[in-house]
Order: structure tokens, then C-alpha cells, then sequence
């Protein structure tokens, strides 16, 4: 018995059972690593999708207000790229949550107009000869600030009666017209759009 023994625990420590113990071993080992690796490839595939989804929706905001990217838009879509540029500031008013004021606090700042309240500095240079500017101090920061750097030119419109018609937001090309619920220009640019009532959105030319 002692013997067996002896005998079995030699076999056990013997250079070529050791090495059968090293070769299934190995063979666990990368037989785990198989199923581990599958695991890793698909967790690195989703980080990359995530990181690519990530980058096309940050470069689309910024690429869409670039000369090529509106060129691009302009001919996927089949309209003049100044239709764009109208289009994307109806769309802002409608999207953007720091302009949701945006009517009422024009309904107010012509009332303020009216009862000799407002103050202006100058003709506006984009609103039209029947039109003051706004003093820096009377735009709100929620509104200078919606555009990402891009400032506006703020002013008031007036008839030819001097009376206040509405609020101005201008570009050099393009602006909004913001008056009161039943306010209805009569503006004739080369392409307008209403958003709602009593806000205009317009670009002057191709």
C-alpha cells in the first residue's frame, strides 16, 4: 500500500505530468481569454460609437453655422442658403428655452418705448431708417447671449408717425421682427416666415 502511494505521488511530481498539468493549464487559460476578449471588443466598440456620436452632434452644431456647412444644408434641403438662415432663427425661438420670454418682454419694452422709458443711443444700422437702437444696458444678457457669440443689433421700429410697430433682432442679412400677438408686418424682404403670431423671421437677400 505504501508502495501505491509512494509510486502515485512520484507520477504526480514527475517533468512529464507537469508538463500535461502546464499544457491544460494553458489551454484553460486561453480558452478564458477567448471569452473575455469578445467581451472587451464589443465594449470598445461601444465606447467608440458613443465617442462618435458625441462628436458628429457637437460638429454638426458647429459645422451647420460655417460657410461650407450651409452650403451643404442649403443643397441637401434645395432652398437658397439666406432661406437657412431665417429658418434656423424660427427654429431657435421655438427650441431654445432662454428665448421663451422672448414676445413678452418686446411687449413690454415698447410699452416703455411709448411712455418715454427706453433708452436708446442711435439710429439702427440694420433695422431701417424708421428705427432706434437699443442703450447695451436694455439687453438682457438671456438675449445678447443666445447665439453663442454672435451679438445682435436690438432696436425698435417706428411708423412713420414715430409710433412704436416692434422689436428688431438683427443680423446684417437676416433678423427677427417681434411685436405683440396680433402684431402682422407688412415687410416684404426676400423671404420671410412667421413663427408664431406676432413673430417674423427674414433674411433680405439671397
Amino acid at each position: 500500500m505504501g508502495g501505491r502511494i509512494q509510486f502515485a505521488l512520484e507520477r504526480f511530481g514527475s517533468p512529464r505530468h507537469s508538463s500535461h498539468v502546464a499544457q491544460l493549464w494553458s489551454l484553460g487559460s486561453m480558452s478564458a481569454s477567448r471569452q473575455i476578449c469578445p467581451m472587451n471588443r464589443s465594449r470598445r466598440r461601444l465606447v467608440w460609437l458613443g465617442v462618435l456620436v458625441v462628436f458628429c452632434v457637437f460638429g454638426y452644431f458647429f459645422a451647420k453655422q460655417t460657410v461650407f456647412g450651409e452650403m451643404i444644408r442649403a443643397a441637401f434641403r434645395g432652398v437658397p442658403p439666406a432661406q437657412l438662415w431665417a429658418d434656423d432663427l424660427a427654429n431657435d425661438v421655438r427650441t431654445k428655452t432662454q428665448l421663451a420670454s422672448l414676445q413678452d418682454w418686446s411687449t413690454q419694452l415698447l410699452a416703455r418705448y411709448r411712455a418715454g422709458q427706453l433708452a436708446t443711443i442711435s439710429r439702427s444700422s440694420f433695422a431701417g431708417p424708421f428705427a432706434v437702437r437699443l442703450a447695451p444696458q436694455e439687453v438682457p444678457s438671456w438675449l445678447s447671449g443666445a447665439w453663442s457669440g454672435r451679438k445682435p443689433e436690438v432696436s425698435v421700429l417706428l411708423s412713420e408717425s414715430k409710433e412704436p410697430e416692434c422689436v428688431v433682432i438683427g443680423w446684417y442679412l437676416c433678423g427677427l421682427r417681434v411685436g405683440a400677438p396680433d402684431y402682422i408686418t407688412t415687410f416684404h424682404p426676400f423671404y420671410i416666415v412667421q413663427v408664431k403670431p406676432g413673430i417674423y423671421a427674414y433674411s433680405l437677400e439671397k
